[in-house]
C-alpha cells in the first residue's frame, strides 16, 4: 500500500476520493496565531489598499470588517474578500501579483497584511521599484514536530513555513516523492533536498491532489 503524507491537516473527503487505496496521513507542521486585533487596527487605520498572500490574513480582514482595495494572492483569498470589498488584482503567485502592482498601480501606497514568517518577494520587488509599502504581521506562524510513521512514499507540501518546519526535524528519502503546491514551496524544497518536485499546473489543492494520484499510479 502507498504511503503518503500530507503536510497539512486536510479534511478526508479532500483526498479519500482520489487515493482511496492509500494511506493518507495529514496532518500539521505549522500553527498560526492571530495577533491582538486592537494592535492591528491602531497601525492601519489610515490605509486604503492592502496586499494579502495568505487566505489567514484574508479571514483576519472580514474578521474585522476591513475596507479598502485588496490585491491578493489566490482564488480562495480573492472569493472571500469580494464579498465586501473590490479587489483591484488577483495571481496565483506572489511574483505575478507584484508584477501587476507595478504597471498598473505604482502610484498607490500599500499596507501589506501578512505573516511574521514571510517571504521576502512581495516587500523587496515593490521596495526595489520605489513603490510606498508598510508591512503588518497580522499573525504569528510556528513550527510543529507531529511524530510520524516514516518511511512514506509520497510527501506533500502547502508553504515555504511548512517545508522549513519539517525539515527542522525530518529527513525526505531519496526514492519519496515529493509535492509542492506552488512555486514558492517548490524553491524552498529546493533548498533542502535533490529530489524531484512535483507541482500542479495551478495552485489549488484539489490539482495537488489528483497530481499525487496521477504520478504515483502511473509508476505502478
Amino acid at each position: 500500500m502507498l504511503k503518503i503524507l500530507l503536510t497539512k491537516k486536510l479534511s478526508p473527503e479532500v483526498y479519500q476520493s482520489a487515493l482511496p487505496k492509500a494511506q493518507v496521513d495529514s496532518m500539521d507542521f505549522i500553527s498560526t496565531e492571530y495577533f491582538p486585533d486592537r494592535e492591528i487596527l491602531a497601525k492601519i487605520e489610515n490605509e486604503t489598499d492592502f496586499i494579502v498572500s495568505s487566505l489567514k490574513a484574508a479571514q483576519w480582514a472580514i474578521k474585522n470588517q476591513i475596507k479598502g482595495n485588496f490585491y491578493c494572492v489566490g482564488e480562495k483569498s480573492r472569493n472571500l474578500l469580494s464579498k465586501n470589498n473590490p479587489v483591484l488584482a488577483t495571481a496565483g503567485y506572489a511574483e505575478d501579483l507584484v508584477q501587476i502592482i507595478q504597471e498598473k498601480y505604482n502610484q498607490k501606497r500599500f499596507c501589506f497584511l501578512c505573516s511574521d514568517i514571510r517571504l521576502d518577494t512581495i516587500p523587496d520587488t515593490l521596495k526595489s521599484s520605489k513603490i510606498l509599502l508598510t508591512e503588518v504581521p497580522v499573525y504569528r506562524t510556528r513550527s510543529l514536530a507531529p511524530p510520524l510513521e516514516a518511511p512514506y512514499n509520497a510527501y506533500a507540501f502547502f508553504s515555504p513555513s511548512g517545508v522549513k518546519s519539517f525539515f527542522k526535524t525530518y529527513k525526505i528519502p531519496n526514492n519519496s516523492f515529493i509535492f509542492a503546491l506552488g512555486d514558492s514551496t517548490k524553491n524552498s524544497l529546493e533548498s533542502f533536498t535533490e529530489n524531484r518536485i512535483f507541482t500542479p499546473e495551478n495552485p489549488k489543492t484539489q490539482d495537488l491532489i489528483y497530481l499525487i494520484k496521477r504520478t504515483l499510479y502511473a509508476q505502478k
